[in-house]
């Protein structure tokens, strides 16, 4: 996969082998596994030889999503860029490039950045007419910007401002909160 990792500039992070093959046998070369939920920061560091920018495919289930956040979170430790594609038929990339190739394709187009991708993670459901429910998610989103926004402040105001548009939030609270929470 190397080199088509270097000519595409661009690494798609699958969890299991199945995926590898199926993903290969129909021409996506730059697609390597992550063997599982083993995700480590070694892995990712050989992996910016070739390129800085990874997209993670991993499963739909509960596993699937606790390693793609883990992974996630190791990338953005390691200044890598980072986008999630949501597997849109199927529960794993073998299904779906087997039932439909170019709905994987057009799903690795439409890569999502990863605060777009928490965004709509954390918000799907929720009632943000309900006051319960949009604090719960203003921490979550919190949460994830402190966890996910990067270790810089440049990062962290890039997703204040993604957060804040989204929400209708004051970008200045939303600092404020996530600089109180990091306090502690």
């Amino acid at each position: 996969a190397k080199a088509t990792i270097r000519e595409k500039d661009q690494v798609i992070i699958v969890e299991g082998q199945m995926d590898v093959i199926t993903a290969h046998q129909n021409g996506w070369t730059n697609v390597v596994a992550s063997s599982g939920t083993a995700l480590t920061p070694e892995q990712l560091k050989l992996i910016s030889r070739y390129t800085k920018n990874v997209a993670f495919a991993f499963d739909a289930d509960g596993a699937g999503q606790i390693a793609s956040d883990r992974g996630i979170k190791e990338a953005v430790a390691l200044d890598f860029n980072v986008k999630v594609i949501i597997i849109p038929a199927g529960k794993d990339p073998d299904e779906c490039i087997k039932n439909s190739p170019s709905e994987w394709a057009n799903a690795v187009a439409a890569a999502k950045e990863i605060v777009d991708y928490f965004l709509d993670k954390v918000l799907f459901g929720v009632d943000l007419n309900n006051p319960t429910q949009y604090r719960h998610a203003v921490s979550d989103l919190i949460d994830k910007i402190i966890d996910f926004g990067g270790h810089n402040k440049t990062s962290q105001d890039f997703w204040i401002h993604k957060v804040s548009q989204r929400l209708n939030l004051s970008e200045k609270g939303l600092r404020e909160d996530i600089d109180s929470r990091m306090a502690k």
